[in-house]
């Protein structure tokens, strides 16, 4: 795997490891709101890990859980998915009422397939494609802001390798201190994180909420700090 590249690969100590990859060619249908129904997809033979049904279903209900409408709407503010793939849990949120989705995706063609779905779906002035290394977001996505914009809700999905969430969350914090959690984040965000090994709950400028499963991962649920 290229240096830098932030994707949804199966880890090494995942079956079949040493032989053939396995390509995830997935397809899940948007669950709620404006574009239900909607297909989202992964380029073909793309070997990205793809968030299924039963993920987008759980991370949506605890938006929903921490104060979103009825668990149909979310907050009006910008929504930021982190390891974007095929961009599932970024098209629901803009299907539920988000202003406007910024997606961070490492991969080329990954991200070209991100900018192909939102002109499918006809939403392609209220999504942000930037192409980059995860853990070097933060004020890259800062300054794509309007000045009264701030990220209502965000979800990070790092590469199922070993270390790799706690690498790309603990980056996340260290520059939303840089940054000021203020001039990124609302003071109602909800950040949340889906890893398979345990990932640092003490950060600067996030609290941890809790944890949750999530099949064979756990989703863990953060907000900023005032």
């Amino acid at each position: 795997m290229p240096s830098g590249s932030l994707l949804r690969l199966e880890p090494a100590t995942s079956p079949g490891a040493f032989g053939a990859r396995r390509a995830y060619n997935s397809r899940v249908r948007i669950i709620a709101g404006d574009l239900k129904g909607r297909q989202v997809s992964l380029p073909k033979h793309s070997r990205t890990r793809p968030i299924t049904s039963f993920v987008l279903e759980q991370a949506m209900n605890l938006y929903a859980s921490y104060g979103c409408e009825l668990g149909q709407r979310l907050p009006s503010g910008p929504f930021l998915d982190v390891c974007a793939g095929s961009g599932l849990i970024g098209f629901e949120a803009l299907s539920r009422g988000a202003s406007r989705v910024i997606f961070i995706e490492a991969d080329a063609d990954t991200a070209a397939n991100l900018r192909s779905t939102a002109e499918r779906f006809e939403v392609r002035e209220r999504v942000q494609v930037m192409r980059m290394d995860a853990r070097k977001c933060v004020s890259a996505v800062a300054k794509v802001l309007l000045p009264e914009e701030r990220i209502s809700a965000a979800f990070l999905d790092p590469p199922f390798i070993p270390r790799m969430a706690a690498d790309v969350l603990s980056h996340f914090a260290r520059g939303l201190e840089l940054a000021g959690p203020q001039s990124l984040l609302s003071a109602d965000c909800l950040l949340l994180i889906r890893a398979d090994d345990p990932v640092p709950t003490e950060l600067p400028a996030l609290n941890f909420l809790e944890k949750r499963p999530a099949g064979n991962a756990w989703i863990y649920m953060f907000k900023p700090r005032q």
